[in-house]
């Protein structure tokens, strides 16, 4: 991650894989700005850790439709299936992103946010 979408001020923490209720208690935060791909497995991460932080944001960009149209890629695999939690948000960055998805079958990686 780069200074370019957060600063010096945040605490970053990566993990591999997904991300688990158990891992998530051992952290105590006043904010929490979550980065996932913006595809099926990313919204159910990011309700997942809205689950346990209730004050947790989804990191969207003010031009993410623009991304989206320039930089999404097919949907493929396990990425292509939505969780019950994805299909019954009501969290309505879930629900705009959740549509975008299945109506284009495409999604969004995270990276796109660091290109030049």
């Amino acid at each position: 991650m780069s200074y370019k979408l957060i600063s010096y001020d945040f605490l970053f923490i990566h993990k591999y894989g997904r991300i688990g209720i158990n891992s998530l208690s051992i952290f105590n935060a006043n904010e929490i700005l979550v980065f996932v791909d913006y595809d099926f497995n990313g919204l159910d991460e990011y309700l997942r850790i809205k689950s346990v932080f209730t004050n947790a944001l989804l990191y969207v960009p003010p031009n993410y439709d623009e991304l989206f149209s320039k930089y999404s890629k097919t949907l493929k695999g396990n990425k292509a299936t939505m969780s019950k939690n994805v299909q019954l948000s009501n969290d309505d960055i879930v629900v705009k992103i959740r549509e975008q998805v299945a109506r284009n079958n495409r999604f969004l990686e995270q990276e796109v946010l660091i290109y030049d």
